[in-house]
């Protein structure tokens, strides 16, 4: 007679490689947190940096933020980008997925320099089309460098956003 609490090795098997392939899945996802402290002198910093070559990056013009820190009564705010970035399946291989939250909510840019947002390197795959898309899911349009292996992003205000790409 079996024991019905014994546990067959097949089914430990089996519930051992869901186990390895969720946790693999899980694994994937990285967060990234970066903040800088922006007056109306302007700056930037890496939001994700993997490399030299290899990064996201935001540059604020001068003057960029005058009108909102005036409104906040403030000469400086700190410009913060919580990042997750994971692989997706894109035509036959992958590509990096980010999702940025930025912040502080409701930051606004001077409408003829707005936030640049620069993607580079092993995170620009020209094989795909790429899009920035804010939380209303409106396109925010990218300018691609070829050859410079970059794009960068013109973003007018603070929502949260999500990079992305598709196969025609």
């Amino acid at each position: 007679m079996s024991n019905p609490f014994v546990i067959p090795r097949k089914s430990i098997a089996i519930f051992s490689l869901v186990l390895v392939f969720a946790l693999s899945a899980a694994w994937a996802v990285q967060t990234h947190n970066a903040s800088k402290w922006i007056g109306d002198k302007g700056g930037k910093f890496d939001v994700v940096k993997t490399s030299k070559k290899d990064k996201v990056k935001v540059t604020i013009k001068k003057g960029a933020l005058k009108a909102y820190l005036e409104e906040q009564g403030r000469d400086k705010a700190e410009i913060t980008f919580e990042t997750t970035e994971d692989l997706v399946p894109c035509g036959s291989g992958t590509h990096y997925h980010f999702n940025f939250t930025c912040g502080p909510s409701g930051t606004y840019f001077d409408e003829n320099k707005p936030l640049e947002l620069e993607i580079k390197g092993k995170y620009v795959d020209t094989g795909c089309h790429v899009w920035l898309y804010n939380e209303d899911g409106e396109a925010i349009e990218g300018i691609l460098k070829e050859g410079k292996d970059k794009i960068v992003f013109k973003i007018p205000h603070f929502s949260r956003y999500s990079y992305d790409h598709y196969d025609d």
